[in-house]
């Protein structure tokens, strides 16, 4: 029998003290499949990254083009 991993929407309302639509737009706004019912640990990273801007005042615009940023860097390889 597999275990589903990861969290699903009612967790993260419940965790983040917010409404399932505020769980929905968030995971729109960081460009995350709304309907999947589970959501991986970086996926889960992602949305508090993008709550804690949201948290901090920062628009839905902002949030994206923050979100579109951290998600297009590509990793250091090379440290010379």
């Amino acid at each position: 029998m597999a275990i589903n991993k990861g969290i699903t929407k009612q967790e993260l309302a419940k965790q983040y003290g917010i409404s399932w639509r505020t769980v929905y737009r968030t995971l729109k706004t960081c460009g995350l499949n709304t309907a999947k019912q589970r959501y991986s640990k970086d996926e889960e990273l992602l949305f508090k990254f993008a709550r804690s801007l949201f948290d901090g005042g920062f628009s839905k615009l902002q949030v994206a083009d923050y979100i579109n940023q951290f998600k297009t860097q590509k990793p250091i390889t090379n440290y010379e």
